[in-house]
């Protein structure tokens, strides 16, 4: 019997060993303000599909392509829907989407692509409450335009704060000119004045006529 279990062991330790090698090892993840910064893109988002496509042409790896719906955005995502790529779970340090879920999602730039790991601020909306308290409201896409996986992020060069859209919604917007009134309002304005004024007239001539009649 000990010989059997002395063979398990043999057996089972080399296993264990290339599994802790081939593990996913992430340094902690950076600050806000940090990862906010060294970040191609900054959102919320709630999963929409996810599929499997190759990583690059002629390669046997393979990446899942995320595609989300952008509930607001902080930086880099301007469109109601994106796509962010991450590699298969494991080794590559993929971070696990989950369909129909929502998720603050920090996305790094490569080859035009977004893309996200595990290894990134990247988490559940629900757990995500220092973030959204350090970040802001955000600002809500309203662009219809759905791009694909390779379409570009627009990068926000600011550095030194957190980011500008904390806001509001980015359709929202006030004018500074005054507005004039429609004329059937000014023609009722006009109206309500020279009724007034002749109440006005009429009371000063009561008491003249009043004295009058007294003499």
């Amino acid at each position: 019997m000990r010989w059997v279990l002395g063979a398990f062991l043999v057996l089972a330790l080399p296993w264990a060993a290339v599994s802790q090698a081939h593990a996913c090892k992430c340094a902690p993840p950076p600050p806000v303000i940090d990862a906010f910064h060294a970040a191609a893109g900054v959102f919320e988002a709630r999963v929409l599909a996810i599929t499997a496509q190759p990583a690059d042409a002629g390669q046997a790896s393979i990446t899942y392509a995320v595609r989300v719906g952008v509930v607001r955005s902080w930086k880099g995502v301007e469109t109601e829907e994106v796509t962010v790529l991450t590699p298969i779970e494991g080794p590559a340090c993929g971070y696990a989407f989950a369909l129909d879920q929502s998720y603050l999602v920090y996305a790094s730039e490569e080859d035009g692509k977004l893309r996200v790991d595990s290894c990134s601020r990247t988490r559940p909306i629900a757990e995500a409450g220092n973030d959204l308290s350090a970040l802001g409201m955000g600002v809500v896409p309203v662009s219809p335009h759905k791009p694909d996986a390779g379409t570009p992020a627009r990068t926000d060069a600011a550095k030194g704060t957190l980011p500008p859209g904390s806001g509001g919604c980015a359709s929202c917007s006030v004018s500074g000119k005054r507005q004039t009134p429609t004329p059937g309002l000014a023609a009722a304005l006009a109206g309500v004045f020279a009724l007034r004024l002749l109440r006005r007239r009429r009371a000063s001539r009561e008491p003249q006529a009043a004295r009058r009649t007294c003499h």
